[in-house]
C-alpha cells in the first residue's frame, strides 16, 4: 500500500480518536449542567470538580500533541461569531496552569493563627480557595465550541474519507500486497504497557 494511502487511514483513526474525546466532553458538560441546575447549593462538589477536570483535559488532548494528529484551533474558530480562539485558550491555559500544575491564582491556601481576647495563639487555621467549575453559561459556550470542533473534525473526516474510497475501492490486489496487509486487532494494554508509546 502506498506511503500516502497509510498516512490517510492513520489521519482517518487518528479524527476518529478526537472525535471520540469529543463526544466525551459533550456527554460530560450535560451532566455538569445538569448538576449546576438540580444542585443550585453545589452540595456535590466532588462530582462537580472531577467532571471539570475531566473536560479540560479531555479537550486539551485534541489540541496538543501525541501519536495521533491534532487539531489546529485557528482552523476550527477563526470566521466564527464572538471570541471563540479567546475561549479556547482560556480552557487550555486554564487545564494548562490550573489542572495540570498549579501555578495562578485560582487555587490558594493561606496558614495563619487564631488569637484568644487574651492575645495568645490558641488553634492554627487555613483558607483554602480553589476553582472547581465555571458558570452554567460558561458551560453552555463550552459546549457550542466543541459543537463547532465536531463539526470541522466530521468534514475533514468525511472528504478524506471519500477520497480514500474512490481511490482504493474496487482495487484488485496481487497476493504480495495481500500478505503486506496487517490483521485488523487491538491488543488490551496491561499495566506493563503505561509508559510504552503505540
Amino acid at each position: 500500500m502506498e506511503e500516502e494511502t497509510k498516512k490517510q487511514f492513520k489521519l482517518i483513526a487518528s479524527y476518529e480518536s478526537i472525535l471520540t474525546d469529543l463526544d466525551s466532553v459533550q456527554k460530560w458538560l450535560k451532566v455538569i449542567i445538569r448538576i449546576q441546575e438540580n444542585d443550585p447549593d453545589l452540595k456535590d462538589s466532588t462530582v462537580l470538580s472531577g467532571l471539570f477536570i475531566a473536560i479540560l483535559i479531555t479537550y486539551a488532548r485534541c489540541f496538543t500533541s501525541g501519536k495521533r494528529e491534532i487539531l489546529q484551533p485557528e482552523e476550527i474558530y477563526n470566521g466564527l461569531k464572538g471570541d471563540p480562539l479567546g475561549l479556547h485558550r482560556y480552557l487550555i491555559d486554564m487545564r494548562n496552569k490550573h489542572i495540570a500544575h498549579s501555578v495562578n491564582s485560582f487555587e490558594q491556601i493561606q496558614i495563619g493563627v487564631f488569637i484568644s481576647d487574651k492575645k495568645e495563639i490558641f488553634a492554627l487555621g487555613k483558607l483554602h480557595s480553589k476553582l472547581i467549575a465555571l458558570s452554567k453559561k460558561d458551560f453552555q459556550q463550552i459546549f457550542w465550541l466543541v459543537s463547532e470542533a465536531k463539526k470541522f473534525v466530521i468534514s475533514e473526516r468525511d472528504l478524506l474519507q471519500k477520497e480514500l474510497e474512490t481511490k482504493i475501492l474496487g482495487k484488485k490486489l496481487e497476493d504480495v500486497e495481500i500478505n503486506d496487509l496487517k490483521e485488523m486487532g487491538i491488543k488490551i494494554p496491561g499495566p506493563e504497557d503505561i509508559a510504552i508509546p503505540r
